[in-house]
């Protein structure tokens, strides 16, 4: 997988995707609006890049969310373009660092990068804050090209309905620069492909085992502490 929030340090307020007329704040108006995900770019100053958000809510519990976000190895089953991913060190439930390689199409080579993911809980124990940052020299380099400025963030919120049904509010922001020499018309596919393309295989992956079946262990402070009897 990846703890893949991807991205600039910030603090979101989770907003539900609507329309696309409803821009997330900003942002602007989306640049995508299908199959209920929205996606957002916008600059990000002293960088060539733009960063992107993207908005949807899955048909699942935080549970089975944080599952899927947690098996490292299963992003090359939903992020876009990933062959590769494992973690590298676990210093706790926490905080774990893990690393990811991407294909690109010919002729571009390559990219890999490494990334420390830190959970924090929502004071209201209905959510959390998935941050990502890179460290770039925590392993050697490959014969891919090593991304070293990677940023970026998951908000997640759980939603229960009238029917006690639990769906999950999602937001992902990203800002890469992807190193090396690189084609715009790549660099703007990427804007909105990775978010896309990553989400809905994501959608349809949350929902299959093991991850639906996951269960979250508290601590006596409501806080996040691990999994219940769960092995990806």
């Amino acid at each position: 997988m990846s703890f893949q929030r991807y991205f600039l340090l910030v603090c979101l307020s989770v907003s539900l995707p609507a329309s696309g007329q409803q821009a997330a704040q900003g942002w602007g108006d989306p640049v995508k609006d299908s199959d209920g995900i929205l996606v957002f770019a916008r600059p990000v100053p002293g960088s060539s890049f733009k960063a992107f958000r993207a908005d949807t809510v899955l048909p699942a519990t935080l549970a089975s969310v944080l599952a899927l976000l947690d098996d490292f190895s299963a992003c090359t089953r939903w992020v876009h373009q990933c062959r590769e991913g494992r973690l590298v060190e676990e210093a706790s439930f926490n905080d774990k660092t893990f690393y990811q390689a991407t294909n690109m199409p010919f002729p571009v080579k390559d990219r890999d990068y490494i990334m420390r993911a830190q959970l924090r809980m929502h004071e209201d124990k209905q959510g959390v804050t998935l941050t990502m940052t890179s460290l770039p020299d925590r392993l050697e380099e490959t014969s891919a090209i090593r991304i070293r400025e990677i940023t970026g963030s998951y908000e997640l919120r759980s939603i229960m309905s009238d029917q006690g049904n639990e769906t999950v509010a999602l937001v992902w922001e990203q800002h890469i620069d992807p190193a090396g020499a690189i084609p715009t018309w790549l660099v703007n596919a990427m804007l909105v492909d990775i978010p896309f393309n990553s989400l809905r295989d994501f959608r349809e992956l949350v929902g299959q085992e093991p991850y639906r079946s996951a269960e979250l262990l508290f601590d006596a402070s409501g806080n996040i502490r691990g999994f219940k009897d769960y092995t990806p």
